[in-house]
């Protein structure tokens, strides 16, 4: 018992305070400086009483989280607002997905098949993970009724082949600003993707497909053939 007394008074024997509860009690301490002007009463041995801890407690949760809502907040805000943000985003996004592809899919495997209400949301949802207003409003800034209203404008079909798809119109925008451009069959979006959104690789294409055209007119010599005659 002495040796356990001569270690404390000399301090290499103090028991260590843990950093969670140093700072509930130095929190707790705080607010009761500050609603009196005086210490907190203190229990035998030192300790503070359990009130202004739970108080002290609460008070730095609610403050935490009134910090990260706010913060959240004005990153969505910017988000919606500042295309070149948006555009980083989107780059920083697509990269970790790919970067993670086998760990995310097996990930969304495993909660598929163990949470009765995500599979539910998915398969309501067209097997995706969001549902369609918030993917309009998160990535497009558009609400429902606005891209119903362009469904309309556009009568319902492709803004590229006019065919009316079985399948909702896909949302298509400039990868370069965020700006919406129209409403895309899924065969016209994925084109437009594989071709970098580049018109002079859609120029070229176009023209490569109308030589191919001509050549595949009647009366014209199959390649095969010619190759054959010569």
């Amino acid at each position: 018992m002495d040796r356990i007394n001569e270690a404390a008074a000399g301090g290499s024997g103090r028991r260590r305070m843990s950093g969670g509860a140093a700072v509930t009690r130095a929190g707790a301490e705080g607010v009761a400086l500050l609603s009196n002007g005086a210490a907190p009463p203190a229990r035998a041995g030192g300790r503070s009483r359990g009130g202004p801890v739970a108080i002290a407690v609460r008070s730095a949760r609610s403050a935490r989280s009134a910090s990260v809502s706010s913060y959240s907040e004005r990153q969505r805000k910017r988000y919606a607002e500042d295309a070149e943000y948006r555009k980083k985003v989107q780059a920083s996004n697509r990269a970790y997905r790919a970067a993670h592809r086998d760990e995310l899919n097996a990930r969304a495997r495993k909660t598929y098949a163990e949470n009765d209400e995500y599979r539910a949301r998915r398969r309501l949802t067209g097997n995706k993970w969001y549902r369609r207003e918030e993917r309009l409003k998160q990535v497009y800034g558009l609400s429902l009724q606005d891209y119903e209203a362009m469904v309309a404008q556009q009568g319902g079909v492709c803004r590229v082949c006019k065919t009316k798809p079985a399948r909702p119109l896909f949302v298509d925008h400039s990868h370069a600003s965020g700006r919406v451009r129209g409403l895309l069959c899924h065969p016209c979006n994925a084109a437009l993707g594989f071709m970098r959104d580049d018109p002079v690789i859609a120029a070229a294409a176009a023209e490569y497909l109308r030589e191919a055209k001509r050549k595949d007119e009647p009366g014209q010599t199959p390649v095969a053939e010619r190759k054959l005659a010569s």
